[in-house]
């Protein structure tokens, strides 16, 4: 399992989501394609959605957000060195690679 938390701004507290990738082979680009959906659906859920009037709530989500992807891609990473690998099929699989990663 990997795991995906953030603050939440709106109940101050950190919200965690498990993220399941037992059944993906993450030596193929279709394994890594999956992991990276299922860590954005993570990301929403842990984050959840702002109106895009609200200036205060926008900034909120794409901290939760950043803040959300980070913690994914370091359990990701943690994953990679628990399994000894040094492959690149695991340690590419960054921040960058997913989808919809706000901007830093």
């Amino acid at each position: 399992m990997i795991l995906c938390s953030a603050a939440s701004a709106v109940f101050a507290q950190e919200v965690t989501q498990s993220i399941s990738y037992r059944d993906l082979d993450l030596a193929t680009p279709n394994g890594q394609k999956l992991l990276a959906k299922r860590i954005h659906r993570a990301v929403r859920s842990v984050c959840g959605s702002a109106d895009v009037r609200d200036l205060d709530a926008t900034r909120d989500l794409s901290n939760c957000k950043r803040i959300a992807y980070q913690a994914a891609s370091r359990n990701v990473e943690a994953m990679a060195a628990r399994k000894g690998t040094g492959d690149r099929a695991y340690s590419s699989l960054d921040e960058s690679a997913l989808p919809h990663t706000p901007a830093k």
